[in-house]
């Protein structure tokens, strides 16, 4: 196929008719060393820090551990936040911060192994050559250094430790994936800082520090926060991918050069603030500040309501506990695979509550636990149901065995282990009635029951094409409307599709149907390549659709496949005129092949708009046919007759 991506969808027409985020060793090298406005929601800080006015010590230590990656490599992201961090002490009036850089991890000039460096020598280093790598004043430089080994992040760690300030602040700077780690070397393979790695890290440098922070994707996880719970107050962390180019290190340097004495807390919001409030960012923002010292508390009500669960778990209630996973906010969720890297764990406790009212008194624990711990969190209106902190989502079948390395309640651990150890057992797919001709709120179309032994997991509409050579084209998807216990209605469909035109141009987009944001906008998404400046990523281009205005916002998140695992962007870009957009689309042979087809590329300009069209009339011959899709949390599925467009 062209691409490590299978969605879950293009599966049932083989019957009918889907980070941040990789082992090497450090080798031995040559070391020098020198003295020297989107709508969101707001959760208000609990905590009760004010200026710290007690200290004799001023000054805060802004400490990054910055692992390039391809993100410096291909785009350049480090040296645009290193530069807005000369920017913000250069205009500073002060000299109350003190800055430490490592950065290295990319297959760059200058980037590979590892520098430390300061104010002062990145300031040199870039008025020398407008780059960063070339100087010879770094604190610190080893060439042969793995940013994504735990002993290189050791040595930076007892590096930091030495500054005597009143504050102290790391932030992690690259992409990230939860429980699965975090900082990509590309010049050791991808090498990635496990948990385990980070921890013991911490731990033999035995330095501690205010605020640990994650400019990275997904790391505003409970395996994380229980990981560094020990070396620091809070955690500043996203539980979804980060938009642009990630925090905006002006507005956070700038204020901690104008106010020396504000508590970490109060920096720990600026962060948060100043991230949301940057117009350059595109959707799906969330940042979180976490009270480290209350993570034991979250864990032990996690543990109580995860052994009730375990308990009372049985071929009976699997089906409400699946929904309960189902139905939680989801984050770095690949629909090609129909699977997630995580989910809000106070969404999924609000789920129980609702499916297992019996297990309401330990829900509400676990709830306030999290509210608790979560003293500051902003989240926009794409991701509704962001409360905060995320955990593994038991959807994530292939990532169980490194969990069980990692996870911070063993009694959530238990708890998955058994819902997963049902779900392997059951191998029955969902039944799908004869689909009838029916009427559902004024309109027409049919209606159809579908059961399952253990519940139903998904049910959506599916469009496809047949061709004239008898292969199948799948065009994409829609929520079905539930309109009573297991019963579906399936609009009428005549064969219209999504277009997008341009100057002189008209291709089809495939899009399938992937959420709704909290003002009731649509989200699909369609697989793509994304040519900007002569080079080409592959993204998933995401579509909201407002109802209301029947208007289309769009913005792109660009992957790769790195070792075999799904790398998300830290970006998330807005199209931009001259950008090309390439769409894809699952193709099906009648010999059971399949492959991505390329089905049309368009430029994009002022002129770009989106348009509905007939799938056969107005480019693509063929027949149009529709149907009803249904899995279960088993992976099982079904697929309903399908109903040709007259």
């Amino acid at each position: 196929m062209r691409r490590g991506l299978v969605w879950i969808l293009v599966r049932l027409l083989l019957v009918a008719v889907i980070a941040g985020c990789i082992g090497g060793e450090e080798t031995a090298g040559e070391e020098t060393a020198q003295t020297g406005e989107n709508t969101e929601t707001v959760t208000e800080e609990k905590g009760t820090e004010t200026m710290d006015q007690s200290s004799e010590k001023v000054g805060v230590l802004f400490a990054v551990y910055m692992v390039g990656s391809d993100l410096e490599s291909d785009g350049e992201y480090a040296t645009l936040d290193l530069l807005e961090m000369l920017q913000a002490l250069a205009e500073s009036a002060e000299n109350n911060v003190e800055l430490l850089v490592a950065f290295g991890g990319s297959n760059k000039e200058g980037w590979r192994g590892v520098k430390y460096a300061d104010f002062e020598c990145l300031l040199k280093d870039w008025n020398e050559d407008q780059k960063f790598g070339n100087a010879n004043c770094y604190l610190y430089e080893n060439s042969n250094a793995n940013m994504g080994d735990e002993k290189t992040l050791q040595h930076f760690l007892e590096f930091a430790g030495e500054y005597e300030v009143d504050k102290k602040i790391l932030v992690f700077w690259d992409h990230g994936s939860a429980y699965s780690g975090y900082g990509y070397d590309e010049a050791f393979g991808n090498d990635k800082l496990t948990l385990e790695e980070i921890y013991s890290a911490f731990k033999n440098a035995n330095v501690k520090f205010d605020i640990i922070g994650f400019d990275a994707c997904l790391m505003a996880n409970l395996e994380v926060a229980n990981t560094i719970k020990s070396f620091a107050r809070y955690m500043v962390a996203s539980e979804e991918i980060e938009p642009g180019h990630g925090w905006d290190y002006y507005a956070i340097l700038a204020f901690m050069s104008s106010k020396p004495k504000a508590s970490p807390l109060e920096i720990a919001k600026i962060i948060v603030d100043s991230y949301f409030e940057n117009p350059e960012h595109e959707p799906m923002k969330t940042l979180s500040v976490v009270d480290l010292s209350k993570v034991d508390d979250i864990i032990a009500a996690l543990d109580e309501l995860s052994y009730d669960l375990i308990e009372d778990l049985n071929v009976e209630t699997f089906g409400k506990v699946g929904n309960s996973i189902t139905k939680a906010q989801a984050f770095g969720k690949e629909e090609r695979e129909n699977i997630e890297v995580s989910i809000d764990l106070k969404h999924f406790a609000i789920q129980i509550k609702s499916q297992m009212p019996g297990l309401s008194d330990k829900a509400n624990d676990l709830i306030k636990a999290i509210d608790d711990a979560i003293v500051y969190e902003r989240h926009d209106k794409e991701k509704p149901h962001s409360y905060g902190i995320s955990i593994f989502s038991p959807r994530n079948m292939d990532a169980f065995e490194e969990y069980k390395r990692v996870s911070a309640s063993q009694g959530y651990l238990g708890f998955v282990g058994r819902f997963l150890g049902i779900s392997s057992r059951d191998k029955e797919a969902p039944k799908i009635s004869e689909l009838k001709e029916c009427t559902y709120e004024n309109t027409n179309g049919y209606c159809v029951e579908v059961k399952d032994n253990l519940g139903l997991a998904d049910v959506e509409i599916v469009y496809v094409l047949l061709l004239e050579d008898e292969s199948m084209l799948l065009l994409g998807s829609d929520p079905a409307f539930e309109i009573g216990d297991g019963k579906f209605f399936i609009p009428e469909w005549h064969g219209e599709w999504l277009y997008i035109s341009g100057d002189k141009e008209v291709t089809i987009v495939p899009a399938f149907y992937a959420s709704v944001t909290e003002d009731a906008k649509i989200v699909y998404v369609a697989e793509a390549d994304l040519t900007r400046g002569g080079s080409t990523m592959m993204v998933q281009l995401f579509l909201l659709y407002d109802p209301e205005l029947e208007s289309i916002e769009t913005y792109a998140v660009p992957y790769e496949e790195v070792n075999g695992e799904i790398l998300i962007s830290k970006e998330v870009l807005e199209l931009k005129d001259g950008d090309v957009i390439t769409f894809y689309a699952p193709i099906f042979y009648e010999d059971g092949s399949e492959e991505w087809i390329e089905m049309g590329s368009i430029t994009w300009n002022d002129e770009t708009e989106f348009v509905l069209g007939s799938v056969t009339d107005y480019l693509l011959e063929g027949v149009c046919y529709y149907g009803l899709y249904a899995e279960d949390f088993s992976g099982n599925y079904e697929v309903s007759e399908f109903i040709e467009v007259s």
